[in-house]
């Protein structure tokens, strides 16, 4: 009996955790939502790119990581009608624990029934001081603010990188999608120019295998003067059809704010 009151104590007891939760902070506790409003770098972020080509389709995939030294994050604390039907609930369920305790302690074939008669007491308290709450508690929102480290993950691509063959450049959109005469660099590719990524001052070469070349060469209906697209279309298809290039770059880029 002890272990069962312990378990509804802590799935029950909704009041005391209202009291509990103003000192301690756990908004949760009393139905309460916590939502971030707004968000100021209080130092420069630093971005760092991570991008290869993809053959199938041509393409450029990115993955770019914004990290700052110390972000101030402004939160806020409502009360709202949900939080309001949330505590409402949650006295109605202690309620109907508090009634099952009494009438638990009033059956004549039990025993020793302190421990009912101090839940039922203990659960209809709490209860009521709930509802309480649910019906009076005011429904103003709090706000305070927290200062730490933030990071985030995307997968667009910065301003900046582009793919350069020969005296030939095509841009890099936010998406990966290439710009200018796609066509051309597919060209390049099959007749395995030097071919590489570049920004931001840097650049990393990349050759096209065999894989790779035939790709294009089959998305842009080209024509492959190695004659070695046969060979790899007669071989057994990989589960993953798409093909990377083997090579990154990574892109250090100072982004104030």
């Amino acid at each position: 009996m002890r272990l069962s009151l312990a378990a509804v104590l802590l799935a029950h007891g909704c009041g005391t955790s209202i009291l509990v939760s103003y000192p301690t902070h756990v908004s949760f506790l009393r139905a309460h939502s916590e939502v971030i409003t707004s968000t100021r770098a209080l130092e420069d972020p630093m971005q760092t790119t991570r991008a290869h080509l993809e053959t199938g389709p041509l393409r450029v995939a990115c993955e770019t990581t914004t990290v700052v030294a110390k972000v101030e994050t402004t939160w806020s604390d409502t009360y709202d009608g949900i939080g309001r039907m949330w505590c409402g609930f949650m006295a109605v369920g202690e309620g109907a624990a508090s009634f099952a305790f009494a009438l638990d302690s009033t059956n004549p074939m039990r025993t020793n029934t302190q421990w009912e008669v101090a839940a039922a007491a203990y659960f209809g308290i709490d209860a009521a001081g709930a509802l309480l709450y649910a019906m009076l508690a005011k429904p103003s929102a709090t706000s305070w603010k927290t200062v730490g480290p933030g990071t985030e993950v995307s997968q667009s691509c910065p301003d900046g990188i582009v793919v350069r063959a020969a005296d030939q450049t095509w841009p890099v959109g936010h998406d990966g999608s290439l710009g200018g005469d796609v066509h051309a660099l597919a060209s390049a590719v099959v007749a395995g120019q030097a071919i590489s990524i570049a920004g931001d001052g840097l650049a990393v070469p990349w050759t096209a295998d065999a894989r790779d070349r035939c790709a294009v060469a089959a998305q842009f209906s080209l024509d492959d003067p190695s004659g070695t697209c046969v060979a790899v279309r007669a071989e057994p298809a990989t589960p993953n059809p798409r093909v990377l290039a083997p090579l990154e770059i990574r892109i250090r880029l100072h982004v104030p704010h």
